[in-house]
């Protein structure tokens, strides 16, 4: 499984949640991938996002949950634990 954070160019809260989702995929030992909308705008069409920040849970091309917006170290942390044992 891995742990999408998709970011915008300039958007502060993108940049402090880089941190944080990398931290994240490392505890829950998912691979960590993170994709800025202007250099892949494919992105936003395969999965939706309408939000940035926004994090993914994915298994290879298969989403497996996705949430928009700045998430704090712990209720993120929470909802990948809640997203893997679900």
């Amino acid at each position: 499984m891995e742990l999408m954070l998709v970011s915008g160019n300039g958007c502060a809260s993108c940049v402090s949640m880089l941190d944080i989702a990398s931290n994240l995929a490392k505890k829950h030992n998912l691979d960590f991938i993170h994709h800025e909308l202007e250099d892949d705008d494919k992105i936003v069409e395969k999965y939706g996002i309408n939000k940035v920040p926004s994090v993914l849970l994915t298994d290879g091309d298969k989403l497996i949950a996705m949430v928009g917006g700045f998430q704090p170290y712990e209720i993120l942390d929470m909802w990948i634990d809640y997203k893997i044992n679900e």
